[in-house]
């Protein structure tokens, strides 16, 4: 059963790496962001939010997550890969519809943690950040309630790095 399992996880963190470098390759598809957005948050209520849509991404995506797997082409993340424990993200809804991220990581030096500002693009689902880099976070795909799938991308020293994160409830 272990093993099953394992292979289960493994397969995920491909398929996830595979997707990361085809939407960092091709850009990603504007048109299937948001594919399963059902209109209530995390909790059943919508918090207020002023995005003006019925089916609001951030009210999606409010709450606490862990991020159960990732892919990434970061090169001092695949170095400290191995090292890394699951960590937790909580998304607050600031007014205007930007979004508050607090992350804790667990590192072997102890629990790093580090909060974000991301505003509105725009674009439904898609978020900007110029702390600590400038970072774009777009919601792929979320039911809501049990998963949500963020890629993200920093710009770092010139490059243009790529992550996608897999969340669950």
């Amino acid at each position: 059963m272990r093993t099953a399992g394992l292979s289960l996880g493994l397969a995920l963190l491909c398929l996830l790496r595979a997707e990361a470098e085809g939407l960092g390759a091709l850009g990603l598809d504007k048109s299937k962001v948001i594919r399963s957005i059902s209109g209530k948050g995390r909790e059943g209520t919508t918090p207020p939010c002023s995005s003006g849509l019925t089916a609001c991404p951030c009210c999606q995506i409010a709450g606490k997550w862990h991020i159960i797997a990732l892919a990434s082409d970061s090169e001092s993340y695949l170095q400290k890969k191995d090292e890394l424990k699951m960590a937790m993200a909580s998304i607050t809804v600031l007014g205007e519809g930007d979004l508050k991220v607090s992350f804790a990581i667990p590192t072997p030096e102890g629990c790093k943690k580090s909060e974000a500002i991301y505003r509105q693009t725009g674009t439904p689902g898609e978020y900007y950040s110029s702390e600590r880099g400038n970072k774009t976070a777009q919601v792929v795909d979320t039911d809501g309630k049990t998963y949500a799938i963020i890629f993200a991308s920093r710009v770092k020293d010139g490059k243009t790095l790529h992550m996608l994160r897999l969340y669950s409830a």
